[in-house]
């Protein structure tokens, strides 16, 4: 959760930056600024919006990196439960050995519905 109140304030002042730099065009074209600013003044407001720009890419590199980093460490967990699926379920047929494909089919079926926990979501088994 923390996580994610950074990246909202991260785009908030990336926001706020690009906002001042088509401020500053839109009040000028439009004449809408009736007394300038000093140019000290002005350039320190513009290396502010600009640092913060710079902080917003670099920000939100990391952070793309964190959600690379965790989304293939998600696959690798995914993976490694398939992997053991897959062995529980020779260990079981090999357990059942002679009982056809079909008997075995319709156990696991029974097996899933039982788990089941939508309303309306059916597994249906396949005719062979």
């Amino acid at each position: 959760m923390n996580r994610r109140w950074v990246l909202i304030g991260l785009f908030v002042l990336q926001g706020l930056c690009a906002l001042f730099f088509v401020s500053e065009v839109v009040l000028t074209v439009v004449g809408a600024r009736t007394v300038p600013i000093s140019w000290h003044l002005r350039e320190l407001m513009e290396l502010g919006a600009v640092i913060g720009l710079l902080l917003g890419g670099v920000l939100g590199a990391v952070a793309l990196n964190q959600a690379v980093r965790a989304r293939r460490h998600a696959e690798g967990s995914l993976r490694g439960v398939q992997l053991a699926f897959r062995d529980h379920m020779e260990a079981k047929f090999v357990q059942w050995g002679s009982l056809r494909p079909s008997v075995m089919w319709r156990f696991i079926l029974s097996k899933a519905c039982r788990f089941r926990t939508f309303r309306g979501c059916a597994i249906r088994q396949r005719g062979r």
